[in-house]
Order: C-alpha cells, then structure tokens, then sequence
C-alpha cells in the first residue's frame, strides 16, 4: 500500500517560511501549519494514490530523549495536519512512526492524546538489536504495528535475512496486541 510522510512537526523550508512572512503569515502558527498541510495534501492527491501518511516522531527522541514542549509541538503539529485532512474528507488515513513510540516520559502518550483512528507504529530500537516495543501492550483501541528490521542497517551491502530474529519480532508484536507487522 502508498505510504508517504513527513518527519513531526513539519519542517517549513527557509523559502516558504519568508514567503509566507511576506503575506503577513507567522509560519509557527498552528492554522498556518494547517494551511501547509491542505496543500501538502491537496498535492497528494493529485498526483498519486495514498492509504497512508505517516507521522515520522523526531529521531532525537531516540537519542537525547525529549522535553515535554517538543512533545506537545508534536501533538499541535499532527492536530493541525488532522483539521487539514477532516477539511479535505479525509481521503486517505494517518499514521505515526519512529524510532520509538513515543516520547522518552511515557512512550504511550500520543494513544493518550490522538484520536483512535490514527494508526501507531515504530521500528525497534538498535537497528532491531532491541525487542519490540513494550509500549505496544498499553496502547488500546487502535490499529499498531510492529516494525522489525529484516536487516542489519550497517551492512545493506550483502543479503542478510535475519529469519530468527524476525520470527521471534513477530511473535512478540502479537503478544503484546500488534495488528500488523
């Protein structure tokens, strides 16, 4: 199925960001953002066919782990891109991903705050040296799926099914209530 996506809160390039300053628009507020989203989404369905667009959450959540206000720019971002989506007749359906569920504080908390229509996922930590996510178990109400890696990012050079550590991935995304993988 299509997927495309961006990486929350939406980046506004340099160019568009002046460009929108230049109409006595303030590209940080959230009816803009939403704004940039309709046309993203516009653009979308345009040009190709969409069952999904994801929600990528930051890297650095990963790495540095997160303060609660870029928690919440995330939610106001993916709120935005939602008001977007219902004004179009929501012509295709959201999801979120990432390198973790969500942030470091509680990695559920986006279940907690987004409607149950949108779909959660995220990949295992360590370029899939980790387990699936425990988060998964605590998220209710909603489709989620597991995302194992297949290889070992490093090497992509050479094939390397990593059958093992797939069959055991799938079969821990099940027990904790995944409905896809």
């Amino acid at each position: 199925k299509p997927w495309v996506g961006t990486e929350t809160p939406l980046t506004i390039p340099k160019l568009v960001s002046e460009r929108l300053q230049q109409q006595g628009q303030n590209p940080d507020d959230s009816q803009v953002i939403g704004e940039v989203y309709r046309g993203i989404f516009r653009r979308i369905q345009l040009i190709h066919p969409l069952d999904y667009y994801w929600f990528w959450t930051p890297e650095g959540w990963t790495w540095e782990g997160n303060k609660p206000e870029q928690f919440e720019a995330t939610v106001r971002d993916i709120q935005a891109a939602l008001e977007a989506l219902d004004s179009l007749g929501n012509p295709f359906t959201l999801a979120t991903s990432g390198w973790v569920l969500g942030p470091a504080n509680d990695r559920t908390a986006l279940d907690k705050v987004l409607p149950k229509s949108i779909h959660m996922s995220c990949i295992n930590r360590e370029v899939g040296h980790d387990v699936v996510e425990p988060g998964f178990a605590g998220l209710q109400g909603r489709p989620k799926w597991a995302i194992p890696w297949m290889e070992n990012d490093p090497n992509l050079v050479s094939p390397q099914p990593w059958v093992g550590r797939m069959r055991y991935d799938a079969s821990d995304a099940r027990r904790l209530g995944c409905t896809g993988l």
